[in-house]
């Protein structure tokens, strides 16, 4: 883990964006081929441009707001209480086990003198892509508003920030949170989980309500209802916590990110698998529907160019996003996966596309089809296996996942 300092520069581009230079550089070449563009202006974002996610976390002392940060890292990637080594109001870089993620925590209640200057230096800095209020169970009227104080305060450096005109909004989404559920409840660890009596369920359902409520009064920002959370080893003890809806808020910052910020959030947040999954296949059916663009060039040969190096970022996409370090490797780990048999294929479906090429009128057809269907073949299998199979390396951690969590199991060994 680190802090960002002045000094500091946003992290450096991967490996691999050497050749993301090189197939971007080639398509902006090709004037003719619009629906290709549109296709790549995604996937560019997605990948070429992609960021670490920057979440700014709101909530009193003790509110359990780092508690929160290394339950969705899934690892204790900042320190706890008396042994923090981070100043508050300032941005930490977090970059550990394979993940990145800017977190800043601001206490709630008015921002006056050294405090405001802090805020407004790190606003200055960097833009929030959301904002997280964290509320004890307990007492989600008074922090909710000592929060909503804040937040004004925030929304007002933020619209006056020299850095806004590099955000997509001028206001960042907002999450509630309800921590310490135990004060009000008494959860019980379950297989499926985590299991609440009925008046259990009632006093949560009051407590996220009273927080939307004093987070929404006199202003015109509505949010959605708050997640009540066991983040921070209420239930089963320090050393084996049990979490419960740490997902649901992964789920929701991840929604309110720009595409820039995706791939690094599902890679370094507690996510659901199916979201990990579904990013992943956006990657590939974007570069599917790329290959068949340039399948229907009539040129024979002249699409490897462009289609080669476009599966190539697709796999190795996958293998990122899915835990992989972005290199050849995981794509050869993945093609060893496949087999020799599985490569042939996708050798002589290649060289099928080119010579069909030299048939007149439909030839060209037949080529993009080919392209296609091959290009989604090997985005399919790639998805297969590293986000649902042996390659799936998300990090599996030092601490205990959510009771209901799949992916924090490790696959199983042939």
């Amino acid at each position: 883990m680190t802090r960002r300092s002045d000094d500091d520069h946003p992290p450096s581009p991967p490996p691999h964006h050497g050749e993301l230079d090189d197939l971007f550089a080639i398509v902006d070449r090709l004037p003719f081929f619009g629906s290709l563009k549109k296709d790549l202006t995604h996937l560019r974002k997605l990948l070429y441009d992609r960021r670490t996610p920057r979440v700014l976390a709101v909530g009193a002392r003790g509110s359990g707001r780092t508690s929160l940060a290394n339950s969705l890292l899934r690892l204790p990637a900042l320190p706890l209480g008396e042994h923090a080594a981070s100043p508050p109001d300032a941005w930490i870089r977090i970059d550990a086990g394979g993940r990145h993620l800017d977190w800043l925590e601001v206490a709630s209640g008015p921002l006056e003198g050294g405090r405001l200057a802090m805020v407004r230096r790190a606003l200055d800095e960097s833009v929030p892509d959301v904002i997280v209020v964290a509320a004890r169970a307990d007492a989600p009227e008074t922090e909710g508003a000592a929060a909503r104080e804040t937040l004004a305060q925030i929304h007002t450096m933020l619209a006056e920030s020299k850095t806004i005109g590099d955000a997509k909004a001028a206001r960042p989404a907002t999450i509630g949170v309800i921590t310490h559920v135990d004060r009000v409840t008494e959860p019980e660890a379950a297989e499926s989980g985590v299991r609440f009596a009925t008046e259990d369920l009632a006093r949560l359902d009051a407590a996220t309500l009273a927080l939307k409520k004093q987070l929404e009064a006199g202003t015109t920002t509505k949010i959605t209802r708050p997640i009540p959370v066991l983040a921070g080893g209420e239930l089963g003890g320090p050393d084996q916590p049990v979490r419960w809806n740490v997902e649901e808020v992964a789920a929701a910052i991840h929604d309110a990110l720009a595409d820039e910020a995706k791939v690094e959030a599902v890679r370094a947040l507690a996510v659901p698998v199916e979201m990990r999954r579904e990013l992943a296949r956006t990657i590939v059916n974007h570069c599917a529907a790329a290959a068949v663009t340039v399948g229907l060039m009539p040129v024979p040969f002249s699409d490897a160019v462009i289609l080669l190096p476009l599966q190539g970022v697709m796999v190795s996409g996958v293998a990122y996003l899915a835990g992989q370090p972005w290199d050849r490797r995981a794509a050869l780990e993945w093609l060893g996966s496949v087999g020799v048999m599985g490569g042939a294929a996708f050798g002589l479906r290649w060289g099928a596309q080119q010579l069909v090429k030299l048939i007149p009128g439909a030839g060209t057809l037949v080529s993009g089809s080919v392209a296609g269907a091959g290009t989604l073949a090997i985005g399919r299998s790639a998805v297969a296996y590293f986000v649902d199979g042996p390659g799936a390396r998300t990090p599996r951690l030092q601490l205990p996942a959510d009771a209901s969590t799949p992916i924090e199991t490790p696959p199983p060994t042939e």
